[in-house]
């Protein structure tokens, strides 16, 4: 035979057959090579991702099983459910293999080892406890669906996502126990200490549900410091995906009431330390007729007491200095703690001191006029000064003047101490 092939009439025929001059080759029938290729192609179709099973790959509903048709695909394709034959080898099967999506979660199911990975959070042992029930599922939805309710975890090996949360926890309870320490200096640490208070002895709904509950109520206010929110809020992302986590495989769940218990008392001995630390801080700098009435504070409003109030307040005892003022300055303090056993928590600012620093010059001011009083009347400085429980300080009503009448136009001026209610910020 003529190796070159002249004719081009049967250069189709001429691709079916072999040629005979090349070793090795033998003559084949050109149908019986297009039913082998066909084959070959439906096999290629048919394979498994391991590339070693046959089995057919269903999208939709059929009247045919799982363990019939051996893998289902979702409608994108690119998540599957498929029924494995067990190797026969040491190491333990599911004889299924899986990966697809719940929600935002990634998870990936291997036949080998017994192994399930979701996200790159979690990797785990499992079981499937009713394989058989997954055999009789007839399309992927279904059996995704009874897939998730069969995984059984029997053991984690490790579990970034909850050791995530752990850290968070800490973090957060550690930023608290910070700004417990600096509160009496900074407002807004004061600020959370109130709030967090609050929500742990009055908010009985929080109290039954943990940290997710407490970061919420956190973000939701609006009035703690943008450090603790954010802290909050990193954490309660976290115990979302972990919830909803442990709601799908609630073997890996932690027990609610482990928590709780563990936040309550935490809680519970960081906001006492921390009054018991702002208190202290007070007392270092309070002058001593202000003490005795910090000391009668209770531990939640004492917060509301700052160091810069102390200091205007300390200002004041310099300013009216000596023992002519001795009484009015023990009335002002006890007239301070009054208002801050009264004050409304949802005016406090976090911004503005408690006591208006002005104060401080009204006071000067006042000691003044006294002193120019005294300087021309027969008024001693100790009688000059009446006390009332209700209405604070006022001078006293008998002054008698060196000269009658001349310098009596001094009464006139504002003697009367109600500057005291103005040394409130609202």
């Amino acid at each position: 035979m003529d190796p070159m092939r002249n004719n081009e009439a049967n250069e189709t025929r001429s691709e079916c057959v072999p040629d005979l001059n090349k070793p090795g080759e033998m003559e084949v029938n050109p149908i019986s090579m297009r039913i082998e290729t066909t084959a070959k192609s439906l096999h290629s179709l048919s394979l498994t991702d391991d590339g070693n099973e046959n089995e057919t790959s269903v999208c939709r509903s059929s009247n045919l099983t799982l363990k019939q048709v051996r893998k289902f695909r979702s409608s994108v394709g690119n998540e599957f459910i498929k029924k494995k034959k067990p190797t026969g080898g040491k190491i333990s099967e599911l004889n299924f293999s899986a990966r697809f999506t719940v929600e935002t979660l990634e998870i990936k199911l291997h036949s080998e080892g017994r192994l399930m990975l979701v996200d790159d959070d979690l990797l785990a042992r499992v079981t499937i406890e009713e394989p058989e029930l997954l055999d009789e599922t007839r399309d992927f939805e279904q059996a995704k669906q009874v897939l998730l309710q069969q995984i059984r975890i029997e053991e984690v090996y490790f579990d970034e996502l909850l050791s995530e949360r752990d850290h968070l926890r800490t973090e957060l309870i550690n930023t608290l126990k910070d700004e417990g320490s600096k509160s009496a200096i900074d407002r807004h640490f004061a600020m959370d200490c109130i709030l967090l208070r609050r929500i742990f002895e009055h908010d009985e709904g929080c109290q039954l549900s943990g940290f997710q509950c407490l970061c919420e109520k956190i973000m939701k206010s609006g009035s703690f410091s943008v450090h603790f929110t954010n802290a909050a809020t990193k954490l309660y992302d976290v115990e979302c995906v972990l919830k909803r986590r442990c709601e799908l495989f609630l073997c890996i769940a932690t027990p609610p009431e482990e928590d709780l218990s563990k936040l309550l008392e935490t809680l519970k001995q960081i906001l006492s330390t921390a009054s018991d630390v702002h208190r202290k801080c007070l007392l270092e700098h309070a002058p001593k007729y202000l003490s005795v009435h910090l000391e009668k504070v209770s531990p939640e409003r004492i917060f509301l007491i700052s160091d810069s109030d102390v200091g205007v307040l300390s200002d004041v005892g310099d300013v009216l200095g000596g023992v002519n003022f001795q009484k009015p300055l023990e009335n002002l303090a006890s007239r301070f703690t009054t208002q801050v056993d009264g004050f409304d928590f949802n005016k406090f600012s976090q911004t503005k001191p408690f006591i208006n620093p002005s104060v401080i010059l009204l006071c000067k001011s006042f000691k003044d006029l006294v002193e120019k009083i005294v300087e021309v009347s027969n008024t001693e400085r100790s009688d000059f000064i009446q006390i009332d429980a209700q209405t604070g300080w006022h001078p006293t009503n008998g002054i008698t003047w060196k000269i009658e009448g001349k310098h009596s136009r001094l009464c006139c001026l504002p003697l009367h101490p109600d500057i005291i209610p103005l040394w409130v910020n609202n």
